[in-house]
């Protein structure tokens, strides 16, 4: 009789349909969890990048990626021209509507989502622990601020690049002989299996055969896949290099890549690989470096120091803020957009000692998972691995920030993952359901409090209201609510938040910059120069307060210094409309006609629909007798604003003239 045939016999099939199901619930899941996003506006450095950038207004400016003049013109302070493509394709889909930028956000996390699935499953070979993985992820609160900040798309985009690189090294042939280690979710982590390397039994017994045979069919499918997947190798140095170029972070893809070869891999795998693959990887990363800080270096990022510019309180800083990084990874509450870490110059600070023993316990921890499991060892290591860049060893601006947490965490999110199937796998059944209580429990938590995150990046002054009760010390968010509010005429309220600010950091530049834009709108230019002086004095590269000190000279009439402000911005930032069109009104008022022309001119490139310029070039084309060309600007004007005054009372006088 032959033996009946069932679809329980098709593993591949019943695969399938797991996977099909866990993608389809990652994808509602994460839609779900970050739906509450798409009606908030821009907010923080977005007006810096999307919504007062004209870069990324004209595909004519895409040459401009790949020059020196990147930083004035994009508003990144490194080099991340991925980032900045991206936001050209959402400008020419969505112009500037902030639902179609945070759509753009969520899909790309809810992508983040899918690979990561993909990537573990590859590894653990057990879609459980991918799928919850992924679950632990989509839904993680810390994460959250990565996807309602447009302006952070680099971690999404390098995150991306980075799962997708990986996956596709995971997939290279281990070698010509050799397989990868299958992973197992329970135990040590790994089944060793006998490989040709070891000695074998010569009993000819139907088991050694059938080993043989297995043996055998293993190297010609490792032979085919090295000659059928060819393309993967190249593939996943471009994912590496796009991945680089969006943040820096990317950096630890080749020394993860390493530690999961050590660990995982046989050693004949293992020097294969290093022979074999870890060349391209490093030719790579060697070409980034080269153009990260000799062809595309931004002068800005040299004046960042260390805490008190001291090694010792830096170590002690990066201390907590390691800690801080733990804690939020199990207990992400109170989050938030501004950080402070209050400088310890003792290591008997009680903060200093907390934060060293926890991260002394999760050593001991690692040291007790090396032997146990070497793939939970692996995860944890990926969280450490993946955190180095913003560590402050090389200093950065914010020596700690959510965002920073977004590729670290998928180590987290692996090692729980894993850490839940091994317990639900034990044969206590209560203890079982227990486990799966309290795992739902937590997603639910995670998904509840990630929409509530997401309410306070509603709008600007939203997230500073947040930011300031749960963080009273953050004077920049003291000195960004204090110009919110003086902009909505709550002018008592708007100086008190920037005394605040002062009060706390007398040295912080935006707060000096907002407190002239306050005395300026009173009508108090000399103070408001005063205080643009001090700002620029604190930090030479604050374009906004040249802007704004040009502007205070051109209303009190001292055009020289107007026109030497406005250039000192243009030289920096690039060519922003704004700031031509007040130049060329400087120019235009000492009798410089041409100039003003040439700068009148320049604005509309960037901005052709300003009614203000067309109608100023008319009065210029007037003056100098050109009436035809008078009148075509007069009627631009009108087009753009056919209720502009002094368009129709020019037009109308110059159409009388013979």
């Amino acid at each position: 009789m032959h033996p009946k045939i069932t679809h329980l016999n098709n593993p591949t099939k019943h695969l399938r349909g797991e996977t099909i199901f866990a993608v389809l619930g990652l994808i509602i899941l994460s839609f779900a969890t970050y739906l509450n996003a798409l009606p908030n506006t821009f907010v923080f450095d977005d007006v810096y990048v999307i919504s007062g950038n004209y870069f990324i207004r004209d595909w004519k400016n895409f040459w401009g990626l790949f020059t020196s003049k990147y930083f004035a013109a994009s508003g990144e302070l490194s080099y991340r021209p991925v980032v900045t493509l991206s936001y050209f394709v959402d400008y020419s889909l969505w112009h500037l509507n902030p639902l179609g930028y945070h759509l753009t956000n969520i899909v790309l996390h809810t992508l983040n989502s899918t690979i990561l699935f993909f990537l573990v499953q590859r590894m653990v070979r057990n879609t459980p622990v991918a799928f919850l993985a992924s679950l632990f992820f989509a839904c993680h609160p810390a994460l959250s601020e990565v996807v309602n900040a447009i302006s952070y798309r680099e971690d999404l985009l390098a995150a991306t690049f980075f799962i997708t690189a990986f996956i596709l090294y995971v997939k290279l042939p281990a070698s010509n002989k050799f397989m990868y280690r299958n992973l197992s979710p329970l135990g040590t982590g790994m089944h060793h299996g006998v490989y040709p390397e070891q000695k074998q039994d010569s009993s000819a017994s139907p088991q050694n055969n059938k080993r043989r045979r297995v043996q055998h069919d293993s190297v010609c499918h490792s032979e085919r896949s090295e000659e059928s997947n060819f393309y993967l190798y190249p593939l996943s140095l471009l994912s590496y290099l796009f991945a680089l170029f969006s943040k820096e972070m990317a950096i630890t893809l080749p020394l993860l890549i390493f530690f999961f070869d050590y660990l995982i891999a046989s050693r004949h795998t293992l020097t294969y690989r290093i022979l074999r693959f870890y060349p391209g990887y490093i030719l790579v990363t060697i070409f980034y470096l080269l153009a990260r800080f000799r062809w595309f270096h931004n002068p800005v990022e040299s004046g960042v120091s260390y805490p008190q510019e001291n090694l010792w309180f830096n170590f002690l800083a990066m201390l907590k803020v390691l800690a801080s990084y733990l804690k939020l990874l199990f207990f992400p509450v109170n989050l938030n957009a501004d950080y402070i870490v209050p400088v310890a110059s003792s290591p008997w600070d009680m903060s200093c000692i907390l934060s060293l023993l926890l991260i002394i316990s999760i050593a001991v921890i690692g040291c007790r998972l090396f032997f146990h499991s070497k793939f939970l060892f692996f995860s944890l290591l990926w969280f450490f691995v993946a955190l180095l860049p913003v560590l402050n060893i090389v200093p950065i601006g914010n020596i700690i920030a959510e965002r920073y947490l977004y590729i670290p965490v998928i180590g987290f999110c692996i090692m729980g993952s894993y850490f839940i199937t091994h317990m639900s796998a034990l044969r206590l059944h209560p203890f079982r359901i227990s486990v799966w209580v309290l795992t739902f429990s937590i997603l639910f938590g995670f998904v509840w409090q990630t929409s509530l995150r997401s309410r306070d990046w509603r709008d600007e002054f939203t997230l500073w209201s947040k930011t300031i009760a749960r963080e009273p010390n953050s004077y920049k968010a003291h000195s960004s609510l204090g110009i919110l509010l003086i902009k909505r005429g709550q002018e008592e309220e708007g100086i008190s938040e920037l005394q605040t600010s002062l009060s706390m950091n007398p040295s912080y530049p935006d707060a000096h910059n907002n407190m002239g834009t306050l005395y300026e709108q009173k009508g108090m230019y000399d103070d408001a120069a005063k205080e643009y002086r001090c700002a620029l004095r604190l930090n030479p590269t604050l374009s906004e307060a040249h802007y704004n000190l040009g502007n205070t000279y051109l209303k009190t009439s001292d055009y020289d210094k107007a026109v030497a402000e406005y250039k000192l911005y243009l030289s920096s930032k690039g060519d922003h409309p704004t700031v031509l069109y007040n130049l060329g009104v400087a120019y235009m008022k000492q009798g410089m006609l041409g100039e003003s022309a040439a700068a009148f001119q320049k604005s509309l490139q960037g901005n052709p629909g300003n009614a203000d310029v067309h109608n100023n070039l008319g009065v210029l084309f007037t003056r100098k007798g050109q009436l035809s060309n008078a009148i075509r600007e007069f009627r631009e004007a009108l087009k753009y604003n056919p209720a502009h005054p002094d368009a129709l009372s020019n037009l109308g006088a110059v159409s009388e003239l013979p």
